[in-house]
């Protein structure tokens, strides 16, 4: 499991492409005497449209649910957002975060801790 910020998913010397612009959290299945690498599982659709993060992201699966929590640091507002690993996924919760781009104030990642409370 990690993050893809995707940001040599597309050449920056050629027109752009809006269909190449997002980043993801993305799984991975590698077979090693075959050499082989395959796509388990990926995010790539959310509510309101592709998010591109072109630096400071992080993926996680959550131990307890098998869920996805992702962080889109490098965008303004930060997006921290938990998924389900179905195809495709669904958004379980998503945190907006607002930055400060002037002070260089980013989310660079987010961990799940237990409730406090029972």
């Amino acid at each position: 499991m990690l993050f893809d910020n995707g940001n040599f998913r597309a050449s920056p010397f050629d027109p752009p492409r809006e269909e190449l612009i997002f980043s993801r959290a993305v799984e991975y299945s590698i077979d090693e005497e075959q050499k082989l690498v395959d796509i388990v599982w990926e995010s790539t659709g959310f509510a309101g449209g592709a998010i591109f993060a072109g630096f400071l992201g992080d993926a996680d699966e959550l131990p307890l649910t098998g869920n996805v929590l992702a962080t889109f640091g490098g965008h303004d507002p930060a997006y921290i957002i938990e998924l389900t690993k179905t195809v495709p996924a669904q958004e379980v919760f998503r945190l907006t975060v607002p930055v400060d781009l002037i002070t260089n104030r980013f989310i660079y990642r987010a961990e799940r801790l237990p409730s406090l409370y029972p």
